[in-house]
């Protein structure tokens, strides 16, 4: 099983969740079907705003598919 590790960070002033995982072609396409979510080249992560909607989205994108680990 695919691991997804979420960590709650302060990016630019605002609330983001930094997701964590090895690469994978499949997470990566669907992360980029969520609005809010951006590439960190620095951090060299995808990131997201969080907020529940968002929390939400993660667990039903990725049902199945990987483990999203708060």
């Amino acid at each position: 099983m695919r691991i997804i590790r979420v960590e709650p960070f302060l990016h630019r002033q605002e609330k983001r969740l930094f997701l964590f995982f090895n690469y994978d072609k499949e997470l990566i396409s669907i992360i980029k079907q969520i609005p809010t979510a951006r590439w960190s080249q620095s951090r060299r992560c995808w990131h997201l705003a969080d907020n529940s909607k968002n929390r939400k989205r993660l667990r039903f994108y990725f049902w199945g598919r990987a483990l999203v680990d708060y």
